[in-house]
């Protein structure tokens, strides 16, 4: 009998799924505050409403910079987790299907959407705006898309490592790639991101490895393991905000294990989450989500200081919840429609 909270069907775990949305989510709300986009830098106005500083407010700029310290580790780790459970054989299977699912998505988003936007919304001019496009085809520029080739590499330099010193022991793979982070900074080459990626291999390696440890976890077979875990782990957490005693990969470390330990906690006491509806809408987009949030923050940026909503309480809320909640919903909606458009497009040809 499968414990709660594993499989829901072959190739996926309920945890991960939850992990994926959760971890998607959290990288909006590390958005949702910055105030400098490109050239332009918006000031708060003087007349701005109570509510922006609110303790509403105040909190959701906490969580904004608090997941700054480990969202991108967090999705590294969770993609080498998610790999081991449906490992490819073959490296050409394996870039192939790599190119299908992040590159060519870093293409098609950058030029036709992000890009684009961008230059409407200010971030880049008539002048710039060439310039930044050759850089964006060679891997140079800037944007929340870097992630996809960085973890295209992540896949493709593992995939050989693995390959090179067996695949029976994966802890040689583990002091490889750490040492390949450490140093990567001092690679005589860099094409593509490869440089951004070999900065996160060690997690994309330690995600792969955690798949492999994970169902011997106490936290697995026993629901109140993982919650003793959770709040001790939130202890810590709560101590390093007030002393600021851990150093970046601790804090890497624990915040991730402590959001993966409350999503394996809320599928063992919700055993039917991972099955509604809405739940899965947002794992089904969870990618479309993560492509077009950060240009959408932008058209919510220039619209809300070019309209004075700061000024309003009413305006406060929706400039928040637009950043949040509406850029989520736009983003479904928007990854619907193109999920309809390549449906129709693959039944033309």
């Amino acid at each position: 009998m499968k414990a709660k909270g594993d499989e829901l069907k072959k190739g996926r775990v309920n945890e991960y799924d939850l992990l994926r949305v959760t971890a998607t989510i959290l990288v909006v709300i590390g958005h949702s505050c910055y105030l400098v986009m490109g050239g332009v830098h918006y000031e708060v106005p003087a007349d701005s409403s109570w509510v922006y500083d609110s303790n509403l407010f105040r909190i959701i700029r906490f969580l904004s910079g608090w997941v700054y310290g480990f969202h991108m580790p967090l999705f590294f780790l969770l993609s080498g987790a998610v790999y081991r459970l449906k490992e490819e054989d073959g490296l050409k299977r394996l870039a192939c299907n790599k190119l299908k699912r992040l590159i060519i998505p870093y293409y098609l988003c950058g030029l036709l959407f992000m890009l684009p936007v961008k230059l409407m919304t200010g971030y880049y001019n008539a002048d710039n705006y060439n310039e930044a496009v050759v850089k964006f085809l060679v891997g140079k520029g800037d944007g929340h898309l870097w992630f996809l080739p960085a973890l295209f590499w992540c896949f493709i330099i593992f995939w050989c490592l693995h390959r090179l010193v067996g695949k029976r022991n994966i802890y040689p793979v583990l002091v490889l790639a750490a040492l390949i982070q450490y140093f990567h900074g001092q690679l005589p080459f860099d094409f593509f991101l490869f440089k951004r990626g070999m900065g996160y291999l060690f997690w994309f390696v330690l995600g792969y490895w955690f798949d492999g440890v994970r169902k011997k976890l106490s936290e697995y077979s026993y629901y109140e393991y993982g919650v003793c875990k959770f709040l001790f782990l939130l202890e810590i957490m709560i101590l390093d905000i007030k002393i600021d005693f851990l150093n970046d990969f601790f804090v890497i470390i624990i915040c991730s294990y402590a959001v993966y330990l409350l999503c394996i906690i809320l599928v063992k006491k919700y055993e039917e989450l991972c099955e509604r509806w809405g739940f899965r809408l947002l794992l089904r987009h969870s990618m479309h989500i993560y492509l077009f949030h950060d240009p959408l923050e932008y058209a919510v940026l220039l619209a809300a200081f070019s309209y004075g909503w700061l000024s309003s309480r009413l305006g406060c809320l929706a400039y928040m919840g637009m950043r949040i909640i509406g850029v989520i919903i736009l983003s479904v909606v928007m990854g619907y429609i193109v999920d309809k458009l390549i449906s129709k497009l693959l039944k033309i040809s």
